[in-house]
């Protein structure tokens, strides 16, 4: 069987997925200016279609949806938000193959892992060990079509994805990703994340699904709507009679990156701004990729915001 049959099966058996239930550790490993190495256990639990719960650890970012509404919490500051469920928007822990490198470290269900390929190989077979038993898999090498739209990931290696080959679920992944920050340049991470325990088509207590916030918790401004987090307006154009200002704004979505454009003119120059916001895989900050066009030539930067 080749790469891109076997991705297709994968594909379908993710499909065909009545509930799941993973317990996972990701780990971030980095050779920067020294070594670093962190590892976050990561839950997730789902059932078909829409209902949802992605927690890493104990202290972090949780997205919990009962299907009608998203919740996202952020325990550092205690905030939260309410979001209704938008059949656009992939939900938390979906692989999005448009925005792989940054999807891929919070990956559970892989209904989309066939879509958007460029390339694709078997590389070799590996088992690996999940609740104490010895698994056999095939691991597959891919690379994913290019976004058209500007990201924040300036290079990524090609994902690993170990997939068992009994029931064609995927128990690994694997990725290295370079992203260039304005003052320290590229930085170049090693993203893994390892199924330690999976159960399919269990059921699954319905209160997983239900999400109380804490009593000191700090509910976030509904503004038009939050979606992981992170506020989805809408646009227009704004001034000042007898001032030489005039600025136009919009912010729409991409997959899971949230778009920010604006138009400034000002005293006869033009400034065209695009912000694209991305949350990191582990939920402990925001990415962001800006660039600026003026009157003579563009300015690019990217840099992070810590959130937990």
């Amino acid at each position: 069987m080749d790469a891109r049959e076997l991705l297709g099966k994968v594909a379908q058996a993710y499909r065909n997925l009545t509930s799941l239930e993973a317990r996972a550790t990701a780990i971030s490993e980095s050779h920067e200016d020294g070594f670093s190495h962190t590892e976050t256990p990561v839950s997730f639990f789902y059932v078909a279609p829409g209902r949802f719960r992605l927690q890493h650890g104990n202290r972090g970012m949780t997205i919990v949806s009962d299907g009608q509404d998203v919740h996202t919490y952020f325990p550092s500051p205690k905030r939260y938000a309410k979001t209704p469920v938008r059949p656009e928007h992939p939900p938390a822990g979906e692989f999005n193959p448009q925005f792989p490198y940054s999807s891929n470290h919070g990956s559970f269900l892989f209904g989309r892992i066939a879509e958007r390929i460029a390339q694709a190989e078997v590389v070799r077979d590996e088992p690996v060990t999940i609740q104490d038993a010895v698994v056999p898999c095939q691991v597959v090498s891919v690379i994913y079509e290019q976004s058209s739209h500007r990201g924040i990931v300036m290079t990524g290696l090609p994902i690993l994805f170990w997939i068992s080959t009994e029931t064609h679920l995927v128990l690994r992944t694997e990725i290295e990703a370079t992203i260039e920050f304005p003052r320290h340049g590229p930085r170049t991470t090693k993203h893994t994340l390892r199924l330690n325990r999976l159960s399919v088509d269990q059921p699954i207590e319905s209160s997983t699904f239900s999400f109380a916030p804490p009593p000191d918790a700090e509910e976030m401004p509904a503004g038009r709507g939050w979606v992981g987090g992170i506020e989805d307006g809408g646009g227009g154009w704004s001034g000042s009679s007898g001032r030489p200002l005039r600025s136009w704004h919009s912010n729409s979505w991409d997959g899971n990156t949230l778009i920010e454009q604006a138009r400034w003119t000002f005293r006869g120059h033009e400034l065209k701004f695009e912000r694209r916001w991305t949350l990191s895989g582990d939920g402990v900050e925001i990415q962001i990729a800006e660039r600026i066009d003026g009157p003579k030539g563009a300015t690019e930067r990217s840099y992070s915001i810590p959130v937990a």
